[in-house]
């Protein structure tokens, strides 16, 4: 071999054993745990992403198991998902620019969801494109502690969304998604607050799959259509939201109609108060209007919250 020909054979070696070793020796999972840290940090301790396990690739997907995400209150504190695996293909060069950007796969007890997000780490908006694959929502608490009522059903769908929480007329994206066998368990629900029922198994989505369709934009949310057609309950709601940088003091105007089963009538005997309001489809008109956290309930010309 010439001279020349060992010369640059040594310094392609060189560089070849110099990212071997970076690959081998760089602190990937450190750094992970800094971008961790830093989701507490920019939400002023509201926030906290606990990762048992991280098994980081800088060409691979990076791998972190036993996943939970927690909303701190005063002295407590809300799990608001728990998930077994994600899988990330982050993209390192703009992490150079102060975003995160990467590919994921969320695996939780069953179904998962995949597809792409953005995090600013200057800035407060983020970016999410993903598809929900037979997620079963009891895997997320979060719908239960906003709603106050706990929910079985399977989940499918796409959500593509751009989230600003400062500056909220930049909001906007899509959700669509259907509910197949949803199922409120027996037991107390609490919808509003110092309001609790005691309801017995109600079907929201047996035979036929509900939906759930959103748009937003500017500041504003268009709900397209909720519906729910079980055998025990069936509604179907329209409306907006104009959104406010504190969430709560956003405004939700609705309308729709609900009917209920036999069974649900029974087990709720103050239902008797609205039985006129029912018309000859046995359908109670509704209105939803008001402060998201607070809103006024109507049903036909009662008012019910």
């Amino acid at each position: 071999m010439s001279k020349l020909g060992q010369t640059v054979l040594t310094v392609a070696a060189g560089i070849f054993f110099f990212f071997l070793f970076l690959l081998l020796l760089f602190p990937f999972d450190a750094v992970f745990r800094h971008f961790i840290s830093q989701i507490e940090e920019k939400s002023a301790g509201n926030y906290r992403l606990v990762v048992q396990e991280i098994k980081p690739s800088l060409v691979f997907k990076t791998v972190f198991k036993g996943v939970q995400f927690y909303h701190k209150k005063e002295t407590t504190e809300e799990l608001w998902f728990d998930l077994k695996e994600v899988r990330l293909g982050i993209r390192y060069l703009p992490l150079l620019a102060g975003t995160l950007k990467s590919s994921f796969v969320a695996k939780a007890e069953q179904g998962k969801m995949e597809g792409d997000f953005s995090f600013s780490l200057s800035g407060s908006e983020y970016e999410i494109r993903s598809k929900l694959a037979d997620i079963n929502i009891s895997d997320f608490n979060y719908v239960s502690i906003k709603s106050g009522i706990r929910l079985n059903g399977i989940l499918n769908g796409n959500m593509n969304l751009l989230i600003d929480p400062v500056r909220v007329n930049r909001n906007e994206g899509t959700i669509d998604v259907t509910f197949k066998n949803l199922v409120i368990p027996a037991g107390r629900v609490v919808p509003y607050p110092n309001f609790d029922l005691d309801l017995p198994e109600t079907i929201l989505a047996g035979g036929e799959n509900g939906t759930l369709k959103l748009k937003m934009e500017g500041g504003k949310m268009e709900i397209e259509q909720i519906r729910f057609p079980g055998e025990d309950l069936v509604l179907n709601l329209k409306g907006k939201v104009q959104f406010n940088k504190k969430i709560s003091l956003s405004r939700v105007n609705g309308e729709g109609d609900f009917k209920l089963s036999q069974k649900l009538t029974d087990a709720l005997p103050f239902l008797v108060v609205i039985d006129k309001q029912k018309n000859e489809e046995g359908f109670y008109p509704l209105m939803i209007s008001g402060r998201l956290s607070k809103p006024r309930v109507q049903i036909g010309t009662f008012e019910a919250l």
